[in-house]
């Protein structure tokens, strides 16, 4: 119950893409729809490539995950975190090796997916990603009882 619940409510994008390197994008971004009962492959395929257009990557659907560069690799992350259409977005760094440019977009992306409905969790030491919050809760470390 616990992973139906994970793999249907929330879309998880990791600091670091974890993608399965003998898969092309379109494969990679698939690999949540393995554990929906209600969807073929036809349909789960055409969910990727709409969010492989979303993110700018159709086009290099069917390349492997080793040429891409960080922010691609990131937008893939995004896109096979949106999948299943999450209620539920978690976001962990995921700027955090990306030039401004990437960033930027990655952040675009994440603001749409607030505009349309999506709670967006993202936790961040890069202090640009304020500009795109609506609510920001930050917490301090405590340190040898000092904060």
């Amino acid at each position: 119950e616990l992973c139906a619940l994970r793999n249907r409510q929330f879309g998880l994008v990791f600091q670091k893409p974890f993608m399965l390197a003998d898969l092309n994008l379109l494969e990679n971004c698939m690999l949540s729809a393995r554990y929906r009962n209600d969807w073929g492959r036809k349909e789960a395929e055409q969910r990727a490539g709409e969010l492989l257009d979303y993110v700018g990557l159709l086009p290099m659907a069917g390349r492997l995950p080793q040429t891409l560069s960080g922010g691609e690799l990131q937008r893939l992350g995004l896109a096979r975190a949106l999948l299943n259409e999450p209620e539920i977005l978690f976001a962990d760094e995921p700027t955090v090796s990306l030039d401004a440019e990437n960033a930027g977009r990655v952040m675009e992306l994440l603001a749409q997916q607030h505009k349309v409905g999506r709670s967006v969790v993202l936790v961040s030491h890069d202090s640009a990603v304020l500009q795109w919050a609506e609510r920001v809760i930050c917490f301090e470390a405590l340190v040898g009882g000092e904060p």
